[in-house]
């Protein structure tokens, strides 16, 4: 066998052996490929450690998977010439205090620093490119990371539950946050993410209490689940242009979150992004957003109004409902369409199963804006109407007194509540108010009462231009002499002539529990021969001859 590689052979299987500028005590093993060293802790058991550049004239150029794990070292001195550290090398050394990581190392294993305890600062030099899997996980004690420029990505909990890290800084050559890279870093104050990140990993930033701002550069497209969920301290928000999808629960229980703006290319805000972000009142959703999926703003209970732009084509169910395990009321009292919405029933908006209980029936009582105008509900109601909700005649009045004047071509949209005992002082009102109205009422009677709504109740009122009732009427003339009425709905009992001598009236529309609704469109006796307009029972729509008796369905 040759001298050198009988020497080699000895070297690699020989007990720990001494050089003279590393501390005493280590161990070196020869690697495969015979051109360094790697080296452990040998005999070594405490203390500050020194590694040499060298051993039996051949660079040390790794340290060892578990080299010093579970040690009691107190410091460690890595030569430029090691360009490896391998899986758990330090895990759980509870004295090692401080780690400079030389320009020479290449790799980082995974867990390579884990559970060191007492380990306050780590600066990791410019060769490394990757900081691996728990790399620094439960290190207690680190308050001071500096991260080198060749680093591209940070690996999963790499620096997770590090409870006294209060800043950090991730450098432009940094990519990749991985899946909870800083979890639960309560102290972690300050963040600084370079402008090369294009992804932010799945509770990356979670539970970091501490947190009270964040900046998202413009090269990040993906916000991962629960990236930032539980940052208690966090109050505003700027998601950039080139994020393109808010995943799941991604700001969720941020509860001290006031302002949130999206930016313009996000195209979906996924489920419980923004649940329970108690004190969010300011949303700006971008302008192409097509989604906001089920729980997205559930229990935000101090959100007052949103504006949801035109792109958004799809709300599911209970996407701002108030509370997400009930149906307690929500706080939202205006929301504006800036897209077309045809359906005035929100709790139902199913065009081509677009919009599903988006605003559930016990949460929304307020008010939604539309391209063509406002729609409101009163608390209890399931129809939403047109314009404003009045729970009283009085509280309409004050309204119509505190509107300028108008004319038949810009009327007031109302909706007010009414019994049979205030019915005929709405009637005056809208005779004497001065303003010209699209009126909607609720009738709410009393079984007992001897009369409904009143014979020639709405008889001359000449500010009408629209009226829609929900209740029943008294058999007669309720709607007389309107010129100007030109839309009618109604919902409930009617008699002959109920509607005689309004020229202007060109649509009626029947819900389909108006009595006599379906016999009385064909005897012709319910409207005069000046009602030559259609009349829509239901969904289908009623025609006749100008000045005939008999009403066809238009097919």
């Amino acid at each position: 066998m040759p001298v050198m590689a009988l020497l080699a052979l000895m070297a690699a299987v020989l007990p720990a052996q001494t050089d003279s500028e590393g501390t005493p005590g280590l161990k070196y093993t020869l690697l495969k490929d015979g051109k360094g060293y790697s080296v452990d802790k040998g005999k070594v058991k405490a203390g500050a450690v020194v590694i040499p550049d060298s051993y039996n004239n051949l660079p040390v150029t790794t340290i060892a998977p578990k080299a010093f794990s579970s040690s009691a070292i107190t410091g460690i001195t890595i030569p430029e010439s090691v360009t490896s550290i391998g899986d758990q090398a330090f895990k759980s050394c509870k004295n090692l205090t401080g780690i400079t990581i030389p320009n020479s190392v290449i790799t980082m294993g995974k867990e390579v620093f884990d559970s060191c305890k007492s380990l306050a600062s780590v600066t990791i030099g410019n060769g490394v490119t990757t900081i691996g899997k728990q790399a620094f996980y439960k290190c207690a004690s680190l308050t001071s990371v500096t991260i080198g420029n060749s680093v591209t990505g940070i690996g999963e909990k790499a620096f997770s539950q590090c409870a006294g890290l209060t800043s950090i800084t991730i450098p432009n050559s940094v990519t990749t946050i991985g899946k909870e890279a800083f979890y639960s870093c309560s102290s972690l104050a300050s963040i600084t993410i370079g402008n090369s990140v294009t992804g932010i990993g799945e509770k990356a930033f979670s539970q970091c209490a501490g947190l009270t701002s964040i900046t998202i550069p413009n090269s990040v497209t993906s916000i991962g689940e629960k990236a930032f969920s539980q940052c208690d301290k966090l109050t505003s928000i700027t998601i950039p242009d080139s994020v393109t999808r808010i995943q799941r629960s991604a700001f969720e229980a941020c509860k001290n979150l006031t302002s949130v703006t999206i930016g313009n290319g996000v195209t979906s805000i996924d489920e419980c992004a923004f649940l329970n972000c108690t004190r969010l009142t300011s949303v700006t959703i971008g302008n192409s957003v097509t989604s906001i999926r089920e729980w997205a703003f559930s229990n935000c209970t101090s959100l007052t109004s949103v504006t949801i732009p035109s792109s958004v084509t799809r709300i599911e169910q209970r996407a701002f409902q108030n509370d997400y395990q009930s149906a307690f009321d929500c706080r939202l009292t205006s929301i504006t369409f800036q897209g077309r919405i045809k359906s005035t029933n929100l709790d139902s908006l199913n065009k081509d199963g677009k919009f599903i209980s988006a605003f559930p029936g016990e949460s929304f009582h307020y008010r939604y804006k539309v391209v063509s105008g406002k729609y409101t509900r009163l608390a209890g109601e399931t129809t939403w109407n047109p314009g404003e909700s009045f729970a009283s005649v009085e509280a309409l009045k004050a309204f119509l007194d505190s509107q300028p004047a108008n004319n038949p071509n810009t009327p007031l949209k109302v909706f007010v509540r009414v019994t049979d005992q205030t019915i005929m002082n709405l009637a005056n009102l809208i005779k004497t108010a001065g303003k010209y109205v699209d009126l909607a009422f609720n009738f709410q009677y009393n079984p007992s009462s001897s009369y409904l709504i009143p014979r020639n109740a709405f008889k001359d009122c000449a500010y009408l231009t629209g009226l829609a009732i929900f209740g029943p009427s008294h058999d007669g003339i309720a709607i007389d002499n309107i010129g100007i009425l030109i839309n009618l709905a109604f919902a409930g009992a009617f008699g002959e002539g109920a509607f005689i001598n309004c020229p202007n009236l060109t649509s009626v529309s029947l819900a389909s529990e108006a009595e006599g609704a379906e016999i009385n469109v064909g005897e012709g006796i319910i409207f005069d021969g000046t009602f030559n307009g259609k009349i829509i029972v239901d969904g289908r729509t009623y025609t006749r001859e100008k000045g005939g008796k008999i009403w066809t369905e238009k097919q």
